[in-house]
């Protein structure tokens, strides 16, 4: 399961541990971050809502987490944090339809504010939720900007290889095979994989 990036404080991290471990928050964590909810809401609303959308993630309350997301757009519609994020919770909660629009928004605002962080967990998600037009689409735009990880590229095992893009496809699957971090946080299956690895040894005789 994809895990929400934000690059704000310690609680976010800590709650995203939990979502990606499955596991059940303390009480003493709680306390702490619902009292950093109360507090920032004053001096921050949006990252303050965003951390009670993923304290209400790890609770499985599906309705809160949109609420919160939603109320956070109102005040910031252009914030990559908050689509990004939506977009991940969204596809955890089973509404793979809205996470694509919420994935598409977020690589507009990657390419207008040249923010790449989430690039990562925005390829992972599509992936996730079967999305391949979106992954080929932040693929393509990483490329772009010559941006690469390991993810990206296993993510290239994924599509269509065809035409002109024949070379650069079949070296970002010798690239990215073997690895297993898009491998673990997605549903394909092992023998998907299996099939996947073969097709790139095959295609890779045919490049220098």
């Amino acid at each position: 399961m994809p895990v929400p990036a934000l690059k704000i404080n310690e609680y976010v991290a800590k709650l995203n541990t939990v979502i990606k471990d499955g596991r059940r928050l303390g009480d003493i964590d709680r306390y702490e971050i619902t009292r950093a909810i109360d507090a920032g809401m004053g001096h921050d609303p949006v990252c303050a809502l965003i951390l009670q959308a993923l304290l209400a993630s790890v609770d499985g309350d599906a309705a809160s987490v949109m609420r919160c997301f939603e109320e956070a757009l109102q005040i910031a519609p252009n914030s990559l944090d908050v689509h990004a994020n939506y977009a991940v919770l969204l596809a955890n909660h089973g509404y793979p339809e809205k996470a694509s629009q919420e994935i598409r928004e977020s690589l507009a605002l990657c390419k207008q504010q040249n923010d790449w962080i989430f690039i990562d967990s925005l390829i992972v998600t599509a992936v996730d939720i079967g999305d391949m037009d979106a992954a080929a689409d932040i693929i393509h735009a990483a490329a772009q900007m010559g941006i690469f990880s390991p993810v990206l590229s296993q993510a290239a095992a994924l599509l269509s290889i065809d035409g002109e893009n024949d070379e650069k496809a079949v070296a970002g699957l010798q690239a990215a095979l073997p690895g297993d971090d898009l491998r673990t946080a997605s549903k394909i299956s092992d023998e998907r994989w299996a099939e996947m690895k073969k097709f790139a040894d095959e295609l890779s005789q045919y490049v220098d």
